[in-house]
């Protein structure tokens, strides 16, 4: 490739990329007709044990409640101060609820998307889904879905109810101290404390601003309310260094970016090899790299805020196995181009599956909140050196799982198996495993050592670690039974479809479908049905294949018909 086909390639895969967060970051504009809150944006307010800056704290309110962060054609801080002034806030309908069956419970007509808070908390029904719920949580029973969209729907009322009593907007630090507690700016009128008393006046300053539109007001007391709070608290030039970073992440969505970029490179991955053009072929790569760095920055931002690790819950470790999917793929096309080999199909599925994880990272419903860890977490040597190495494996699997998915759909299309393509193929899933093993194998270790340090024990046949052992040994089998030739290629590409599932029962299945045993902190609900469909998915598509695979066998062996 030309040097200055190259320099085209890498200018227009950065100006594709700048258009893709010019276009994301517009969710986060002011609406016409709105006072300016950018003063208010870095406001800082304590939440569920962290101090982050307001709009952290509108975005959570906003997507919670409404389902969106931009809700109503609003940014985040405007839907939260227009519910605040809003006269009478618990008529409004705000509350989104897409369980068919609540609805029906609450009396809420099914083509509705929103209801109120005061119609939901009129009815009699409420109190009765609460003991159900109650009853199931406490006794660990499986919750049904009508149970898992009240548990939604308790965190929509009870965010609405703090935020209209003033509880929830901690912003006071109680003490000069580092780990004081925060005072609710209701509750500063009582505080018999000159500052807390010029806070109190700054708040409702505020409010009065905000009521009556005045901007004037509503700066000069949300900068009067943050010089109070960062001058309070010891650590008050670092929350403000802290808040930037925020921000940027909050308003960038470097993850969103990342795999509109990758979803671009996959369409110009894929049109450049049908149409035999190598210059789309090689922007589609540029744009991988582009969507890599977005990516990497992405997890770096989250990683100064929450300063640990992005490893600790089900979505942060959806957005790292999509990172390491890129990472192996990186090594497994320098390897390629060493020995001249045509690296389409390894971009592609790479591509692929870069695209899904992330897009299911983006748009499933997943947590995404940046969050505080869990007591048995907080070691960030442990969480750094198993956790990591754990979800890396998982970035190795899922790779090899997408080019499995592609070796199995060129012998659909008619590919030959001994064509060099399909070697080619073949040979990086069975690097992408072996990497995974070595992983996964190292990680369960570090995990025994770090559960003998926790829980004073190196190995208790927890469901976890059990999952964990099977996923292993199941690709150990894989590797063992493609050196010894009790399968060849073909059995490889299917034993890498297979052993993802393994691998998904480990990842999500333990936490979220059996929810037993001591890793309790990674536990939740929702997302069955996704699990569900994808692993009906994976065995139809396998039945397929065979069925195809029987065909081309039978009319091999029956040439004159």
């Amino acid at each position: 490739m030309s040097v200055r086909r190259r320099i085209v390639h890498i200018s227009l895969s950065i100006l594709f990329t700048i258009l893709v967060i010019i276009l994301v970051q517009n969710s986060s504009k002011n609406s016409p007709g709105h006072l300016d809150f950018s003063s208010l944006k870095t406001l800082p307010i304590l939440l569920e044990g962290r101090v982050v800056p307001f709009d952290t704290y509108a975005r959570k309110f906003s997507y919670t409640v409404a389902g969106s962060q931009r809700p109503f054609k609003k940014n985040s801080i405007e839907f939260v101060m227009d519910y605040v002034k809003n006269d009478n806030p618990l008529a409004e309908n705000v509350i989104k609820i897409d369980n068919h069956a609540i609805k029906e419970k609450l009396g809420i007509n099914k083509i509705d998307r929103y209801t109120s808070f005061k119609h939901v908390t009129g009815q009699n029904s409420l109190n009765e889904l609460h003991q159900v719920y109650q009853n199931k949580t406490d006794q660990k029973i499986p919750l049904t879905p009508l149970d898992e969209a009240f548990g939604r729907l308790s965190e929509q009322l009870n965010m609405i109810s703090e935020l209209v009593q003033g509880t929830s907007l901690m912003i006071y630090p109680a003490e000069k101290s580092k780990y004081t507690n925060w005072t609710p700016a209701v509750e500063l009128e009582q505080i018999n404390d000159a500052e807390a008393q010029k806070a109190h006046q700054a708040f409702q300053k505020m409010l009065h601003g905000n009521y009556h539109g005045v901007q004037k007001d509503l700066d000069d007391a949300v900068n009067d309310l943050k010089s109070i709070a960062f001058n309070r608290h010891p650590s008050g030039e670092n929350f403000k260094k802290n808040f930037d970073n925020e921000l940027i992440y909050n308003t960038s969505k470097p993850f969103r970016v990342s795999w509109i970029v990758y979803l671009l490179a996959l369409i110009a991955a894929v049109i450049g090899r049908v149409k035999n053009k190598p210059t789309i072929l090689g922007l589609g790569l540029w744009l991988m790299i582009s969507g890599f760095v977005v990516h990497t920055y992405g997890l770096i931002l989250r990683t100064i805020i929450l300063d640990r690790p992005p490893v600790s819950n089900m979505y942060e470790s959806v957005v790292f196995v999509g990172w390491a999917v890129l990472i192996f793929s990186f090594i497994l096309l320098l390897k390629q181009k060493y020995k001249r080999k045509d690296s389409h199909i390894l971009l592609t599925s790479t591509l692929l599956a870069a695209t899904l994880t992330m897009l299911m990272a983006d748009l499933l419903p997943m947590s995404s909140e940046l969050g505080m860890l869990e007591a048995v977490l907080r070691s960030t040597y442990w969480l750094t050196i198993h956790v990591l190495v754990i979800v890396a494996s998982y970035g190795a699997f899922a790779l090899a799982c997408a080019l499995g998915h592609v070796y199995l759909v060129n012998i659909l299309l008619g590919f030959s198996m001994k064509q060099p393509v399909m070697k080619d193929i073949s040979d990086s899933i069975y690097q992408c495993i072996k990497i995974g093993v070595i992983l996964i194998g190292a990680g369960t270790i570090l995990g025994g050592v770090w559960a003998n340090e926790s829980w004073g024990r190196f190995w208790g046949w927890d469901p976890k670690e059990t999952w964990a052992l099977i996923s292993f040994l199941g690709y150990m089998a894989l590797l063992h039974g493609r050196k010894a030739g009790w399968f060849k290629d073909f059995g490889l590409a299917v034993g890498s479809l297979i052993g993802f599932l393994l691998i998904l029962m480990t990842w999500y299945g333990v936490n979220f479908v059996l929810g037993t045993g001591l890793h309790s902190y990674g536990f939740g609900t929702g997302g069955q049905n996704y699990a569900l469909g994808f692993t009906l998915f994976e065995l139809l598509f396998l039945i397929v294949v065979f069925l195809r695979m029987k065909n081309d066998q039978d009319k091999a062996s029956h040439p004159s018909q």
